[in-house]
C-alpha cells in the first residue's frame, strides 16, 4: 500500500464480514468519467457496477488472504482502484506478502472466468442474454482480464511491481531495491 485516502463526510461505509469497507466518493466520480457514455446513463451505470464489483473483488482477493495469514484488513476504494490495508501483527514471511498480492489479480482472473463461462452456459443452452446482462458480462470480462494484466506489470505501485519489489529483496536483500 502506498498512502492513504482521507475520510470524507460522504464515505460509504460497510462490512464485507469482518473486512471493514470504506468508499470515497472520488471513486464513483472517476469510475463514471472513464465509462462516461453520453445520454446513455444506463451503460454508464452499469459500467459503475462492474468497476465497483471488479475493484472489490480484487481488494477481497488481498483481503481475505491478509486475513488467512492472521492480519486485520480493510478496504478502502477511492479515485483510480483501491486498496487492501493491514497493520502487521508480526513478521510476515516474504512468501506470505507475495502471496497476498497476487490474490487481488488471481481474484479478479476469477470473476473474469465466471462472467465467461455464464456466457457459455447460456449461449450452449440456447438461453438469450439481456442487453443489460450481456454489457454487465462483457465489462466484467474486460475490466478483470486487462486490469489484472495491467496490474501484475513490475510496475511500483501496482501489485506486479510490489511483487517485483519482495522477490528481489528476498534475492538479495543489501541490493533488492538499488
Amino acid at each position: 500500500m502506498v498512502g492513504t485516502v482521507n475520510r470524507a463526510e460522504f464515505d460509504l461505509r460497510f462490512h464485507i464480514g469482518r473486512i471493514p469497507v470504506r468508499v470515497h466518493p472520488l471513486f464513483w466520480l472517476f469510475s463514471a468519467m472513464l465509462g462516461w457514455a453520453g445520454p446513455d446513463l444506463q451503460r454508464t451505470l452499469i459500467w459503475v457496477f462492474c468497476v465497483f464489483l471488479s475493484v472489490l473483488v480484487n481488494e477481497l482477493g488481498h483481503a481475505w488472504t491478509a486475513q488467512a495469514v492472521g492480519l486485520r484488513p480493510q478496504i478502502v476504494l477511492h479515485a483510480f482502484g483501491g486498496y487492501a490495508a493491514y497493520l502487521p501483527t508480526g513478521r510476515q514471511s516474504t512468501r506470505q506478502r507475495i502471496l497476498i498480492l497476487i490474490a487481488g489479480p488471481a481474484a479478479g482472473f476469477v470473476l473474469c472466468a465466471l462472467a465467461l463461462a455464464m456466457v457459455w452456459l447460456c449461449s450452449s443452452q440456447g438461453a438469450t442474454l439481456t442487453p443489460a446482462l450481456r454489457r454487465v458480462l462483457g465489462n466484467l470480462v474486460y475490466i478483470n482480464l486487462w486490469w489484472g494484466v495491467l496490474n501484475l506489470l513490475p510496475i511500483f505501485p501496482l501489485d506486479g511491481g510490489q511483487i517485483t519489489r519482495e522477490a528481489l529483496c528476498w534475492w538479495n536483500p543489501w541490493r533488492g531495491l538499488t
